[in-house]
């Protein structure tokens, strides 16, 4: 073999750019290409997750509805005992009217409200010793939660010597005497001794009905006060007029 012939074979066996070379998949290659047919295996079952729950732990409807009635049974129960032992303390318990009215005075509006929140206000003058205001002291109190959001209720202890001022300033010298006044802070009338519901209810009403003539815009011939139905005492009768407009009364106190 001559160098031109052994130089021609190199070549050959060494491609160069531009030659095609037949491709090939490597013999020890096992991995499928593009072409290839291959057979499809199922993959083995999923093992179950040790946390899901089976139908022999889900109660079946029959028993979420017999516990739903056990529960309301419990609660129905739990009901009725408790108001039993609520009647049963209070029978045993009763609130006497003295207690009554100190509860009713301890949540009495702050005399500085008197004249400046648009709402009438009834001020009540007692006394522990005074039996007439002992037997006022349950009418008091349902007409104070009947009209508490609309009507200012003050209760005044003569027993209390820090209470003297006020009770001198409202010409008080007898009790029960409850103390009328409108809106705008000034006294209307005070009724003195046991007053029936129905007179406090409707004086009241008629005080409401003038609080509105003086918050809504009327005509001028309308707008003046109506006179309380029932009247009694005038404690600014032989006083000066501005004595009556209850201004400033936290001084008094």
């Amino acid at each position: 073999m001559d160098a031109t012939t052994a130089t021609l074979e190199t070549t050959a066996a060494s491609p160069s750019f531009g030659d095609v070379m037949p491709l090939k998949r490597p013999a020890d290659s096992a991995s499928a290409r593009f072409g290839d047919v291959v057979s499809l295996q199922k993959p083995p079952p999923a093992t179950p997750s040790l946390n899901t729950n089976t139908n022999a732990n889900t109660p079946s409807d029959a028993e979420l509805l017999q516990q739903r009635k056990t529960r309301n049974i419990a609660v129905a129960v739990l009901s009725v005992v408790l108001a039993v032992s609520n009647y049963a303390w209070q029978w045993t318990h009763p609130v006497t009217p003295i207690q009554l009215l100190v509860n009713m005075e301890r949540s009495s509006t702050p005399l500085t409200e008197i004249g400046k929140n648009n709402k009438p206000t009834v001020i009540d003058f007692w006394a522990p010793w005074c039996e007439n205001c002992r037997y006022m002291a349950p009418t008091l109190f349902q007409i104070e939660e009947s009209y508490k959001d609309k009507v200012n209720f003050v209760m005044v202890n003569g027993d209390d010597a820090d209470n003297w001022p006020l009770i001198e300033a409202l010409g008080v010298d007898a009790i029960p005497h409850l103390a009328m006044v409108e809106s705008d802070g000034t006294v209307d009338t005070a009724l003195i001794g046991i007053v029936p519901k129905e007179w406090l209810v409707r004086d009241i009403d008629v005080l409401l009905d003038n609080a509105k003539k003086t918050t809504t815009p009327v005509v001028e011939t309308d707008t003046a006060k109506s006179a309380l139905p029932f009247q009694m005492l005038d404690a600014f009768a032989n006083r000066q007029p501005e004595a009556r407009v209850l201004s400033n009364l936290e001084n008094r106190r």
